[in-house]
């Protein structure tokens, strides 16, 4: 491929987006120095934007959520005419399959190699200390504060994988809630967990509902209010069976507001990016490209 550019995450998927690199390089057709590697993720915003700035379209990644953001808000930093390609090689990729990108090797080149775009919304968290897109997801509260625990140690990330999570969940689940303000329209609440939806799946294959979209300038917020545990593990084991949620506030909307007394954890697509006492979230409508198959976004 032309004009393009493709960046690793060497430790995604336990390091199988490092051992993918020659057959990336064979199956698009490009040289093995078209290949770079990030050492992090802010490395990977760095060369996303400079890979953009310089003209390089598409700017591709093989990785997971993590590197997705890293790499969209690179490119965001310059243009939303750049296009983004996605390998897949994380322990979820949440994103790529809302966008109906295959996780097997074989099919997700396949689908740069038919250079098929598609523009979609991105959502934006904005707070004092600046901005961050995210794609399928922003939390505030809860489980933010567990993708800090589980992200904190990469030995116990790299060895427990996604149960490194679980056990975050219990520890958090038995200490005292922190809750704070959010406010939507006419509504306002406390609460102690808040997800913004833009993408169709939360934590791996989980589903909020079944009628969220990508490319309607809206989100979707949820915010859980004060409640009791075993109304909380209600909820959870709804959504694991994927059955209809209840005790839930749901608002579709294109901005939210967010206030906490104490710092705030959060995340946006499963890494954690540190704590604030207030943030605006938008929504915005059709910001960001994707290579991919128009007829399977939602």
């Amino acid at each position: 491929m032309l004009n393009s550019k493709v960046i690793i995450n060497p430790s995604a998927g336990r390091g199988k987006a490092a051992r993918l690199a020659p057959r990336i390089a064979s199956a698009l057709d490009i040289e093995e120095s078209d290949i770079v590697s990030a050492a992090s993720l802010q490395d990977a915003e760095k060369k996303s934007e400079h890979f953009a700035m310089i003209g390089v379209n598409p700017v591709i990644f093989c990785g997971g959520d993590g590197m997705l953001g890293a790499v969209m808000n690179g490119v965001l930093k310059v243009s939303s005419n750049v296009a983004i390609g996605i390998i897949p090689s994380g322990m979820s990729d949440v994103a790529a399959v809302s966008l109906g990108i295959p996780r097997r090797f074989e099919d997700a080149v396949e689908i740069i190699r038919r250079g098929q775009t598609q523009k979609v919304d991105s959502g934006l968290v904005i707070h004092p200390g600046g901005g961050r897109h995210f794609y399928s997801m922003a939390d505030f509260g809860l489980t933010a504060d567990i993708v800090r625990i589980a992200e904190s140690n990469l030995l116990i990330k790299k060895t427990l994988g996604k149960k490194a999570h679980y056990a975050a969940g219990l520890y958090k689940m038995l200490a005292r809630k922190q809750f704070f303000d959010v406010r939507c329209g006419d509504y306002s609440a406390r609460s102690f967990q808040s997800v913004f939806m833009n993408g169709l799946f939360w934590g791996g294959n989980f589903r909020w509902g079944n009628d969220f979209s990508q490319k309607d300038g809206l989100g979707d917020l949820l915010v859980f209010e004060k409640m009791t545990l075993s109304s909380l593990m209600s909820i959870l084991t709804a959504l694991a069976g994927n059955r209809e949620i209840k005790g839930v506030a749901r608002l579709r909307t294109s901005s939210a507001f967010l206030k906490s007394e104490k710092p705030l954890p959060w995340h946006a697509d499963g890494e954690f990016m540190g704590f604030l006492r207030e943030a605006e979230i938008q929504i915005q409508s059709e910001s960001v490209k994707f290579i991919c198959d128009p007829a399977s976004v939602i």
